[in-house]
């Protein structure tokens, strides 16, 4: 999934379904995201925050298909 020229919105819809399949939540605040894990609820990367998209789907692409 690439994400170039798309809106900010769209790109965060995105993000949140690619992240969603693989099983994990996004949330996001001031711009940047924090990913969760959907069964657990652990936190699992941008504790604070910090992951831009590109960051938030380098993280996700590099999960296997199935969890």
């Amino acid at each position: 999934m690439r994400l170039q020229n798309t809106s900010t919105h769209s790109i965060d819809a995105k993000l949140r379904l690619f992240a969603k399949r693989k099983g994990y939540m996004l949330h996001k605040k001031s711009g940047g995201f924090m990913i969760v894990d959907h069964w657990t609820r652990a936190l699992v990367a941008g504790q604070e925050f910090d992951l831009d998209p590109e960051e938030v789907q380098d993280w996700i692409e590099q999960l296997p298909d199935n969890r």
